[in-house]
């Protein structure tokens, strides 16, 4: 089962580089990514990474 959630990510797909996109939903199994026009392959393999929020701590 899949659930919806937005984060912008960053591909590197081999053959194609980088490429920008948003997803749509994620699960154990996989995610939808929407990367506008770029075509890949259903199933695709690719490495992906996104931001992460830590919060800050304070060392003194």
């Amino acid at each position: 089962m899949r659930k919806p959630i937005v984060l912008n990510v960053t591909l590197n797909y081999r053959g194609l580089g980088l490429i920008s996109g948003k997803t749509q939903d994620v699960g154990l199994g996989g995610m939808f990514i929407n990367v506008g026009r770029v075509q890949l392959a259903i199933n695709a393999l690719v490495e992906i990474t996104f931001p992460v929020k830590c919060p800050t701590k304070s060392v003194q």
